[in-house]
């Protein structure tokens, strides 16, 4: 599991990484008053993914954030669902050319 957050309903939720035919996926899953359902939301069916982070607002939006595997290489994705029974709708995704340099400076807030 890579992130956990709570929907307005109290239910929380995670975004995690799970391998099927030796290849990562994303999925995520909903604790509802019985535990864990078991079925999981493949996030990007059919490519390699691996999670970073969501975020949950206050209306129960879901905003996803992962690297993706295609046929372009590897990328950053970002994706959203309006509630937890909608469709992933993609939002933004770019190459990933390199990791941020640690001794790059911080920018003033």
């Amino acid at each position: 599991m890579k992130a956990l957050g709570v929907l307005p309903s109290g239910d929380p939720i995670e975004f995690g990484q799970y391998t099927q035919d030796n290849e990562s996926r994303c999925y995520l899953r909903r604790r509802d008053p019985g535990g864990w359902n078991t079925v999981l939301r493949d996030v990007l069916p059919g490519l390699t993914c691996a999670p970073i982070d969501a975020k949950i607002d206050a209306d129960g939006a879901i905003t996803l954030l992962a690297y993706r595997t295609g046929v372009g290489g590897t990328e950053w994705w970002l994706g959203q669902l309006s509630s937890w029974d909608a469709g992933v709708t993609p939002a933004a995704s770019a190459e990933r050319t390199s990791s941020p340099s640690l001794s790059a400076p911080i920018p003033p807030v």
